[in-house]
């Protein structure tokens, strides 16, 4: 990951290992603040790419299960959300804790039956 200027920044991936296997892949996530906490809104900020990666990871989870349990999926989708106090987040005022007090998540799964 390398700052970008501001408060923007870049992740490339280049790779991952499996089986003791080097597996090349080519991504590159950028992320950056909104106008009003001093960034150029130019990509979802770490906070909504945190949420992302649990949703995504969450999402995984239960298709992988269904699938091994023969279960059909119609549709799944997976909202979340959290709040952080900037004041504890920046280390502007040490009796707020930094980060994340829960992360809500509502989680919608549909399944046709058979008649």
């Amino acid at each position: 990951t390398e700052w970008q200027g501001q408060l923007r920044s870049r992740t490339e991936i280049d790779s991952y290992d499996l089986g003791g296997k080097r597996i090349p892949r080519k991504h590159r996530i950028a992320s950056d603040e909104p106008v009003e906490l001093l960034g150029s809104n130019e990509a979802p900020n770490p906070q909504d790419l945190l949420l992302a990666a649990l949703n995504a990871c969450m999402m995984v989870g239960f298709v992988a299960t269904a699938s091994q349990a023969g279960l059909r999926i119609d549709s799944l989708a997976i909202e979340s959300e959290c709040s952080l106090d900037l004041r504890g987040a920046f280390g502007i005022d040490p009796s707020v804790k930094p980060g994340a007090d829960k992360i809500v998540y509502t989680i919608r799964f549909a399944r046709r039956t058979s008649t």
